[in-house]
This record gives C-alpha cells, structure tokens and sequence, in this order.
C-alpha cells in the first residue's frame, strides 16, 4: 500500500512539473508556491504564452507586440518580469532576453530575481538536472557568466540583459523584449522632454537590438496621453509600416462600456476619443480587477486618495489631458490644412516681445482666419526668441511667406509703435498690408482670450495641424493661460480674432464638420483615413 501510494506521488510530481513545463501559471505557483493567481493573471499568462509561442515560431504564430496596462500592485511584474522571462529561457535556452524598467537599479533587480529562480531547486526541477524527465538537455546557469546585470545560459546562445531605460544595452541582441514600467513618476510623465527620451530611447537602443521573428512586451500603467505607450499606439494607426500592437487593457474597475461587443460602435467611440471596448475578463460595469485583494471599497479609497488625474490614467488607464480653467485647448477641432475651407479673411497679428516686461520673450505671430459662418481657424503660428534685433528678419520671412492678402497686425501698444513704423518703411513689405494693432483697446488678456476660447465647446474653432510649427507646445500653453510661464501665443491668436471683421455673426451655431479628431489617451486618434481603420485590426485583441 505505501510503495503504491508512493508511486501515486511521483507521478502526480512528475505530472505537476510537465505542466509547469507548458503553462506559465503553473510554472509560476511552481517555482513560488506563495504565488497567488487571480482570473487577470491567468488571461494575462496566456497573452504571454501567445508572445512564446510567436518567437519559438519565427513570427508564424503568436502575438508579436503585446501592450499589458494594469493598475499598480496588480501583480503584474511578478508574472512579466519575474516568471515568464525564466519559463521562456527553459523553453528556449538559446534564445536571449533584454529586460528593461524605468532605473537600471529596477531593471537589475527583476534580473536578479530571474536569475535566482534559475538557480533555485524548483526549476531544476522542471528544466534542470533533477527534472527527472528523460531525454531532455538540462537548462542551468552559466558559472561564468552570472552577474545580475547580465548572465548566460550554460552551454547554450541564450541569456538575459537588464536595461535601465535611456541607458545603453551592450551585448547580443534579443529574441524577447521586456519594458516593464518605463516612466519613473508624474514629474517625468510630465515632461515633455522626459517622455521624448522615453521615446528617442525605446526606438534607437532599445529596438534595435531586437532579432527577426522577436516580439516584445510593453507593460506598464498608464500615466499620460503621450507616454511611451501613446506614442506606439498613434503611430500603428497613423504611419505606414508601423508595430501591429494586441493591447491587454485593464482598469482596476470595469467601465460603464464593459459589455461593448459591436465593431462599428467601437470605432465609433475611438473617433469620439476613447476606446470603450469590452472588458477583457467579461466583467459587469463597476467590478474590480482583483477583488480578493482590492474590493470596491478599497479602490474607492485608492480613488479618493491619488485624485481624479491620477485615477483615471493609473488605474483606468485612461490619460486625460489636464485642461485649462479658461481655454479648453484640447477640445478644439484639429484637421488637417487642406481640410480648410477656402474663402476665409486671413489675418496675422504679432505679439512683440519687449525686454523687462513680464514673461514676455517671444516674438510670435498667429494666422487667424474666420469664415463666414462664424468658424475661427489657427493655421500657423510663428515663434521666435527675442529681442527685436534677432528675430525682425525672421519675422520679415514668415511675412513675405503668406499670401499677399493675410493682413499683417502689428502690437503697437507701449514701445512696439516704433517697431510698427519700422515694418511699414521696410522695402521687402512693399505691396503687404501692414496695420497697427492695441490690444488693450478690447480689454485684459483673459477677455481677449475668452471671445474666441468661448467658442470651442460649440464647435467653431479649429485647428489645422499643419507642418512646421510646434501644435503641442500651443495647446499646453492655452491649457496653462492664464497662469501658466509664456502666454505669447494665446495673446497673439486673440490679437488676431481682435483683428477679423466683427460683422460675422456668431448667432446661429451651425453643424460641426465632420473631421477627425485628435490623438488622445489610450488610442484616441488624429486621421480619417478610411483605409487606415480597416486595418484597426489588432485592437480586436484588446483585452484578448
């Protein structure tokens, strides 16, 4: 009886180690018995598992680009960067692995993690010298090659990297590319120059280093529309050739839109300016991601705790653009320039920057036109740095660049009048209709400002987001007015609103046109392209 009850044992031993061998999950609880799995982390190993079986079969088969989005403290980075990079090595010791995070002393840390389970008994058990299972070459750590940073695969090609993100990656190239959190926190979030070394980064180090058939995993929480994760998903659907991503999106509570199914309302959303998809895990409006761990009760503290901002794009994962308490900048129309309707009155005023006044250190000029059913549309602005000595010849050429018929403002209040008769005496404008222009006859600022920002949420102001000048750098600044460090460019498209006929009524609000709208977070999107959603695709994987 005990000899056959102990053969019972074995087997079942034997049983539990070839389905850690074929499934991550239990790979997972193998190797960390304390290991706990919910409904979210078995959907995601099987994503996971997806991505293996797309190296292993040279892009043939799989998922390619996985996107994972999930809340802090989910358990993600357990499962993504801890047990799947030591499964996939004892599936393919000759493969190599590239992790990387948002500080190498992260990245190293998930390395080191990694490389200890290969180490430890319970993988030898299931891929090593006491796995037990014949006719299997043994997967052990290279003596050599074993340091935290970077270590090799005994007798075999394969091994892993850990990157810090915006740092070098030395070594071979990668079969599996893991990003595991790549923004550190809200001030780099924040920063436009942060998110574009992000950016500059993960597409000059780290992809180059992928090899043909390798797929990578992007993991993280959401923390901004334009994050590293904003950025990928705009180009899938904007630029020719770009990464087909499968997005895993999951908020820490399922949306109101949790039981979506129809395609054509999907798209349909995703054009109003989020992806209201259905839930990944099938779940009813209102239920947690977790609820053995957070409970409604619990994420309702979370919520009541990080803020409303931090909510949404943490937990959510979905980024809002923080917007202005006057200029609702990122409501307004953006389209593209030949998208402007012909017939407007064009005009440009020039907001002149003068030395010891307040803030004031640019030069700037807004092309302004407005058409006869009362629509504004912003098509150019022109920035330059002052004082007026630099930035006149630079200011005569964007001058001479627009149609004869673009009425040139000109700030004239204080000192700028001497700089407005210069212009007139200027040769090179010989032909341009150049006008002075008080702006401080209408008013202060915020009330220059609010006769056009007042229109927005009706619709009637555009935006042509043509080549050539900086549209983000604009919008931040209306959303940051009155308060925010420059307000040249708000004051220069007021100024040039000051300028237009006032005849054209305002009255009647007519039909909005039908245009794109702008990128946003979690795929909202700039194009209107009708062959580019057809190939929206992959985003039938959201959530699986």
């Amino acid at each position: 009886m005990k000899r056959a009850a102990s053969t019972e044992a074995v087997r079942c031993e034997l049983a539990r180690r070839v389905l850690a061998r074929q499934d991550l999950i239990a790979f997972a609880w193998y190797t960390f018995r304390a290991y706990l799995a919910a409904a979210v982390h078995r959907l995601l190993a099987e994503h996971l598992m997806r991505v293996e079986q797309y190296i292993r079969t040279g892009g043939k088969e799989g998922i390619g680009r996985l996107m994972v989005f999930m809340p802090p403290r989910h358990g993600k980075s357990e499962l993504v960067s801890v047990r799947f990079p030591a499964w996939f090595l004892g599936r393919n010791p000759d493969m190599r692995v590239i992790l990387a995070s948002c500080t190498a002393s992260l990245a190293t840390g998930f390395s080191r993690q990694v490389r200890d389970t290969i180490r430890g008994d319970a993988f030898s058990a299931v891929y090593g010298s006491k796995s037990g299972l014949p006719g299997d070459e043994y997967v052990v750590l290279s003596q050599e090659s074993r340091s935290a940073e970077a270590w090799d695969i005994e007798g075999h090609a394969g091994g892993l990297v850990a990157a810090g993100v915006g740092g070098s990656i030395v070594g071979r190239g990668m079969h599996l590319g893991i990003v595991d959190d790549p923004i550190k926190n809200r001030e780099e979030a924040e920063s436009k120059i942060g998110r574009e070394s992000v950016d500059k980064w993960y597409r000059s180090t780290f992809y180059t280093r992928l090899e043909d058939g390798g797929a990578i995993v992007l993991m993280h929480q959401r923390w901004h529309f334009d994050d590293l994760a904003g950025r990928l998903l705009r180009r899938m659907v904007e630029e020719d050739g770009a990464d087909q991503w499968t997005v895993l999106n999951l908020p820490a509570i399922a949306e109101p839109w949790a039981r979506a199914v129809a395609t054509d309302e999907v798209i349909k959303a995703a054009k109003a300016g989020w992806w209201k998809c259905a839930d990944a895990l099938g779940r009813s409006p209102g239920e947690p991601l977790w609820g053995s761990k957070y409970d409604s009760d619990a994420l309702s503290r979370i919520g009541a705790n990080v803020g409303m901002y931090d909510w949404d794009a943490m937990y959510q994962q979905r980024p809002q653009r923080l917007e202005g308490s006057l200029i609702k900048a990122y409501d307004i129309h953006q389209i593209r320039p030949d998208q402007v309707p012909d017939g407007l009155r064009e005009v440009r005023y020039w907001d002149l920057a003068v030395s010891g006044r307040k803030r004031a250190d640019f030069i700037t000029g807004a092309r302004v036109g407005r058409s006869a059913d009362g629509r504004i549309y912003i098509r150019h602005i022109a920035r330059f740095p002052g004082p007026w000595a630099d930035a006149r010849s630079k200011m005569v050429e964007v001058m001479l660049r627009d149609p004869a018929s673009v009425t040139q403002g000109i700030e004239i209040s204080g000192q700028q009048g001497g700089y407005f008769q210069e212009l007139q005496r200027d040769p090179q404008l010989v032909g341009r209709a150049v006008t002075g222009v008080n702006p401080q006859n209408v008013g202060g600022k915020e009330v220059r400002a609010n006769v056009w920002a007042s229109r927005i949420p009706d619709g009637l102001v555009h935006l042509a987001a043509a080549n050539g000048w900086d549209v983000e750098a604009f919008l931040s600044e209306a959303v940051a007015f009155p308060l925010g460090a420059h307000d040249d460019q708000v004051d220069a498209v007021s100024g040039a609103v000051q300028m237009l006929p006032a005849t054209m009524s305002f009255g009647e609000v007519p039909q909005a046109p039908d245009v794109p709208s702008k990128w946003d977070p979690f795929g909202e999107i700039r194009g209107g392209d009708g062959e580019r959603w057809g190939q929206m695709g992959s985003f039938g994987n959201l959530g699986g």
